[in-house]
């Protein structure tokens, strides 16, 4: 198993990545594999196509 471990902080090594090295580090002494992603400071968009959205009204 491998968990994905994902830092949304602007600040590559700051105190989220200080939480998620905890984590990391517990889960890898119980044999699973981790990755701490950085997200980074850039906007993460939502839907680029919100008028296909609203004429389903929402529906998927």
């Amino acid at each position: 198993m491998k968990v994905l471990l994902v830092n949304g902080s602007p600040y590559k090594e700051g105190c989220t990545y200080t939480a998620l090295s905890e984590v990391a580090d517990t889960l890898n002494k119980e044999g699973v594999e981790t990755e701490i992603f950085w997200i980074g400071n850039k906007p993460i968009g939502g839907c680029s196509d919100f008028s296909s959205t609203s004429r389903n009204h929402g529906n998927f």
